[in-house]
């Protein structure tokens, strides 16, 4: 991430590194605990070292697991010449909760959103909001940038703390600026010998979309459903902002993911009720914002009935096009943080195709994490990444124009198809 400092044409640029993995078996909150982290995968350390620039100035947070990270990072080959503790770099101080894990914070009266999910306000007991967290860190990135200006700056810090720098760079909405983990997930059905998916490893960050291909049977579809807590990995974990799914009440992860299936579904009731996923209270507004968003508003209101007309049992009154936009719709309600598509433009026509391209980059815009399951290359154009599946596998996984071109060299495989033109003026 580049920012620039303020009066001064010279620009600073703060590498933001996360500290490592902290292991934490029950799911415990622990903020501002002074907890260990895991520093053993040296491999990775060196990786990451590689990538850091030479000459830096470094800082640190000061708890353990971020200068302990620095320390490894400046074994591992990283130019560290000196590390300066800044206790403004600290993460999130959760107060009373620190300790608790993610599901006896849940049972709290009142407490209908957890840990990062909070509105930005919230100020746990004894503890500091987002908005306060964010203050913070934003004080540290001012004072440290005027005291080196046009240096880079390298700071080992949380997830919490780098959530607030993205959310204060990008202008992000506080409750988009996530990240997801898939580490070393592996998914196996019971009396089935060979996984579906098998040690996949990556992340997907706010204001990042990665479009996930490969051939029939090659697992995209049970990554999708792993990645909006559908399904749990036999082995490994999916983390949001370093809480697995599983410690997430649902009815709250829930708000914050868009999901479209491959096969659309929608149920009896009012087209209103469906994009609001049958929400108590919906806020109307939120459900003409996504359906614009989907570009099906001006079909709805040319309905008898307008968002109050009944689609009928699983929206058998609709056309295949006008079901798989309704659940576009469905699923950019909300403006949720993380927006996974699976085969989205399958029913769609050339304007549909259009439509779904906008609903994507808006997503990314406001700072979304966007996943994409496709065949067809069009809804894949405002991607920068790919993963290519393959026999349950990451086969490549990189910058998408890099990933497409050697996809598309190759034989068609199942019914990963190559199609001559398909990026044809695409942008990153």
């Amino acid at each position: 991430m580049a920012l620039a400092p303020k009066n001064t044409g010279a620009v600073t640029r703060w590498w933001w590194v996360r500290h490592a993995p902290v292991p934490n078996p029950e799911g415990r909150c622990y903020g501002q605990f002074d907890k260990d982290c895991d520093v053993s995968n040296e491999a990775l350390f060196r990786h990451q070292a590689a990538l850091l620039p030479a000459g830096a100035v470094w800082y640190s947070s000061n708890l353990l697991r971020a200068r302990k990270t620095a320390e490894h990072l400046g074994r591992a080959g990283a130019d560290l010449r000196e590390l300066t503790i800044d206790p403004d770099l600290a993460e999130q101080s959760f107060g009373d909760w620190q300790g608790l894990t993610y599901a006896e914070i849940s049972e709290k009266p009142g407490n209908g959103h957890l840990f990062w999910l909070a509105p930005p306000d919230f100020r746990p007991p004894g503890g500091e909001s987002f908005t306060d967290l964010r203050q913070r860190t934003v004080r540290s990135i001012d004072r440290l940038t005027a005291r080196h200006r046009g240096e880079n700056i390298v700071a080992t810090a949380h997830g919490g703390t780098i959530r607030a720098a993205l959310a204060h760079a990008f202008n992000m909405h506080p409750e988009a600026a996530v990240r997801f983990e898939i580490e070393n997930v592996s998914v196996t059905l019971p009396g089935v010998e060979r996984p579906i998916l098998q040690d996949l490893t990556f992340t997907l960050d706010a204001g990042g979309g990665i479009g996930i291909i490969g051939p029939t049977g090659a697992g995209k579809t049970t990554l999708g459903r792993l990645l909006v807590g559908i399904m749990a990995p036999t082995r490994g974990t999916v983390r949001l902002d370093g809480a697995e799914l599983d410690q997430w009440h649902p009815d709250v992860l829930g708000k914050y993911i868009g999901y479209l299936p491959q096969e659309a579904q929608l149920f009896a009731g009012t087209v209103a009720a469906n994009i609001a996923r049958f929400a108590a209270n919906a806020d109307p507004s939120k459900v003409v914002e996504a359906a614009k968003l989907a570009s099906v508003h001006e079909m709805i209101t040319r309905l008898p009935g307008g968002y109050d007309a009944d689609i009928g049992e699983a929206g058998l009154r609709l056309s295949a096009g006008q079901r798989q936009r309704l659940a576009l719709a469905r699923a950019l309600y909300g403006d949720p943080a993380l927006l996974v598509l699976d085969e989205p433009n399958s029913n769609l026509d050339a304007e549909g195709e259009a439509a779904l391209d906008r609903a994507i980059r808006h997503s990314l815009d406001r700072g979304a994490a966007v996943a994409v399951i496709a065949h067809r290359p069009s809804a894949l154009v405002a991607l920068d990444r790919m993963l290519v599946l393959a026999e349950g596998k990451i086969a490549a996984i990189g910058p998408r124009d890099d990933i497409l071109r050697k996809v598309l060299a190759r034989p068609a495989q199942g019914n990963l198809v190559a199609v001559p033109g398909a990026m044809a003026g695409a942008k990153p």
